[in-house]
């Protein structure tokens, strides 16, 4: 309605109410004792992975080839499996909130794993340029 403009004798005074629908919940599911124990224990692991690729990255900054990008990629790493882990392990500890958690839990590994493919191509590129370098100069002096 606009209030600069003369009021509408044929418009309706009272807006139309229409019913209000409850906000959409996905189904619940709750998983069993026989997958819950899967799940704990994969919650576990990726814990114990998680902590040690953050101790990875710290001994990156004490080693011959000092780096903070590696201590950067590692410490994110190990943050997003930690995450992931409690995701699991709320999976196993509440109710009715046991695929969101999973979720959560799929997507943190899923940005792992990204990063995993991102270093092992950009590595798969230095060594491919590494090769082309050594061949070219190896080219150079037989000539």
């Amino acid at each position: 309605m606009n209030p600069y403009q003369p009021p509408n004798p044929y418009q309706q005074q009272y807006p139309q109410q229409y019913p209000q629908q409850p906000p959409y919940q996905p189904p619940s599911y709750e998983f069993g004792e026989a997958e819950n124990s899967i799940i704990k224990s994969c919650a576990t692991w990726t814990m114990v992975l998680g902590i040690i690729q953050i101790l990875e990255g710290a001994s990156k900054l004490f080693g011959e080839g000092k780096s903070t990008l590696n201590l950067i990629v590692h410490v994110a790493m190990g943050v997003l499996l930690i995450v992931a882990s409690q995701s699991l392990t709320k999976v196993v500890t509440t109710q009715g909130q046991d695929i969101p958690h999973l979720m959560k839990a799929l997507d943190n590994f899923g940005q792992v794993l990204l990063i995993r493919i991102i270093l092992l191509v950009f590595a798969l590129i230095i060594a491919v340029i590494a090769v082309v370098a050594i061949l070219a100069v190896l080219a150079a002096i037989a000539h």
